[in-house]
């Protein structure tokens, strides 16, 4: 007999955790009624989060920070009681690497919206043509209708091509590890088409941020709440410690790493998933919080429609290399906290993090830098394939050109993501709306995580709690219980 339950999660990233903990820890004070599955295929849950130690050092596989902006994560930390664990950033302020020199990312930039003017006209990373071209946008009309356009077509319109290659393309390889010219604005950048069509360009709206900047200096009325900025974060254990925590949350057997999802098939009162090795569990509900090509496969079976529209999403393939060195190894002080390489450099990576100084936590040795560097992405996707020897030679011939280091590393860590990153092509919100009319003709189903919504980490979050929330109402509804009370996370 196939293990029955009333709800299976197919994937152990913070999607499909947060899935799981919505669906077992109970609303409005009362215990959970559900029977839970977490099916997790790799050896470990956390997806692309991944916290290690490497003599005595802290390192991050994936991503080292969240953006507070949004709060899936800073919701979900309260929920854990992780809150003290939150850990600022340290250093900050970026450098981009153009002309064979680190240039610092004018002041007051938002994205890529100056909120200050003056840094931007004074800053030696534009030239004086592409000033002059960036400060038309005040004058150019916006473009109105709801029609996607790509990022590159956005920027080049209202910025010109140099604050393209210069400002645009490598912020969005450090986010997304895409290609400006494919990538949907709305869906990766929805905030440059709203600034632009509330106020007409965006440097018109770079001077209502001003004025609003300006206002938050002010002291402000009793009781009335301040702007929210955006700041990024992390936990003093790692990502990891977040990930770990919500892992433990769960009750003991939910969590069932190593077992892969090979086929799932619709029956009359659910779903039945049939396991690598020949077992099987039978669900009322599914969630799927996989990559989006897992996703599509394993939707086959059940809506070759649905899974044509998940399959569109692209993947690219990334890695990271990490390289502790001794601090008099560098020809000059560390400033800020990392730099990105636009892709017309011709570089071999796509930006580098000064973890040590980013992220301030107790070291063995406080003499000792950390610098990951990024590689891969849609610009070299090939580069990933290389030996972890390969590319720490890589690496270090990088760090040795921008930085000027040439004394050996004490260690270096390679982690590759294999196809972990999507890609937001034009037309994606049309194609994701289509997605979720489709899977209306599967009750009790919903898709979670990265490929859909967002892929930051909050969003990731917000995704998996909200299919939970969508496949237990409808369990709830077929077995005429009310429907429960908002959860915490929802106040």
């Amino acid at each position: 007999m196939a293990q029955q339950v009333d709800l299976a999660v197919v994937g152990g990233g913070v999607a499909g955790l947060a899935a799981a903990l919505e669906a077992v820890q109970g609303q409005a004070g009362r215990p959970s009624p559900w029977r839970v599955a977490l099916l997790e295929a790799s050896p470990q849950v956390g997806g692309k989060v991944l916290t290690v130690w490497e003599q005595g050092y802290l390192l991050e596989g994936g991503p080292d920070s969240f953006v507070t902006s949004k709060p899936g994560v800073l919701e979900m930390a309260r929920r854990l009681g992780l809150e003290a664990e939150l850990l600022p950033q340290g250093s900050s302020g970026s450098f981009i690497w153009s002309r064979g020199r680190l240039h610092p990312l004018p002041p007051g930039l938002l994205n890529l919206v100056p909120t200050r003017l003056l840094p931007v006209v004074t800053s030696r990373l534009f030239s004086w043509r592409g000033k002059l071209r960036m400060a038309l946008d005040a004058v150019i009309p916006p473009r109105w209708g709801e029609a996607d356009e790509s990022l590159e077509a956005f920027v080049v319109r209202r910025l010109g091509r140099e604050a393209l290659e210069r400002l645009a393309e490598p912020l969005v390889a450090g986010i997304h590890a895409g290609d400006p010219a494919t990538m949907s604005v709305r869906a990766s950048f929805p905030r440059f088409v709203e600034l632009e069509q509330a106020y007409g360009g965006l440097v018109r709206a770079a001077f209502v941020l001003r004025r609003q900047n300006r206002r938050r200096r002010r002291p402000r009325p009793e009781g009335e709440p301040g702007p929210r900025r955006t700041f990024f974060m992390s936990f003093r254990g790692g990502l990891g410690q977040l990930v770990q925590a919500m892992a433990d949350t769960l009750p003991p057997g939910t969590v069932r790493v190593g077992t892969r999802v090979e086929r799932v098939d619709r029956e009359a009162d659910g779903y039945r998933l049939l396991l690598a090795g020949g077992d099987s569990l039978t669900a009322r509900g599914v969630i799927l919080a996989t990559p989006a090509a897992e996703a599509a496969r394993l939707l086959r079976p059940l809506d070759p429609a649905a899974a044509d529209l998940v399959a569109s999403v692209p993947q690219v393939s990334t890695a990271t290399i990490t390289l502790a060195f001794r601090r008099d190894a560098f020809p000059r002080p560390l400033q800020g906290s990392g730099f990105l390489v636009p892709a017309v450099e011709g570089r071999k990576i796509m930006g580098a993090t000064y973890l040590s100084r980013k992220w301030p936590r107790p070291q063995p040795e406080e003499d000792v830098e950390l610098i990951r560097c990024f590689v891969g992405g849609v610009q070299q996707p090939r580069l990933v394939e290389a030996d972890d020897e390969d590319l720490v030679a890589a690496a270090r011939e990088e760090l040795r050109a921008m930085l000027g280091v040439t004394a050996p590393p004490l260690f270096a860590r390679v982690f590759r993501w294999p196809q972990g990153m999507h890609q937001y092509t034009v037309g994606h919100l049309e194609r994701m709306d289509r997605l979720e009319a489709a899977l209306g003709r599967l009750p009790r189903l919903a898709l979670a995580g990265a490929p859909y919504r967002g892929v930051g980490l909050p969003a990731c979050i917000e995704s998996g709690l909200q299919a939970a929330r969508q496949v237990l109402a409808e369990l709830d509804r077929e077995a005429g219980r009310p429907l429960p009370s908002p959860s915490t996370a929802d106040r």
